[in-house]
């Protein structure tokens, strides 16, 4: 199954009556990322991955964090603190 780049998604979703998580997607990224981890494929082709996360072996949660901007002077003070941190 051949997929555009713009019409390329990948859904989760929780299942709160079955305590699962669900997942729908097209990004091969995404499908090489998170098949180790399916209890139940219920699709698979080239391009497109449907199934079950195995909650009972692996601990599951999805989370978005705001993107920390920084500027050239706290980017310089991470670098010199990462690098210094290094034995």
């Amino acid at each position: 199954m051949k997929v555009l780049n713009e019409e390329r998604e990948t859904v989760i979703i929780y299942d709160y009556q079955e305590k699962s998580w669900h997942i729908d997607t097209t990004v091969q990224k995404h499908i090489k990322k998170y098949r180790p981890f399916l209890k139940v494929i219920e699709q698979e082709e080239d391009n497109y991955l449907r199934g079950y996360f195995d909650t009972d072996q692996f601990n599951m949660s999805f989370s978005a964090r705001k993107k920390q901007i920084l500027n050239s002077e706290q980017r310089f003070a991470l670098h010199a603190r990462m690098r210094h941190s290094q034995p």
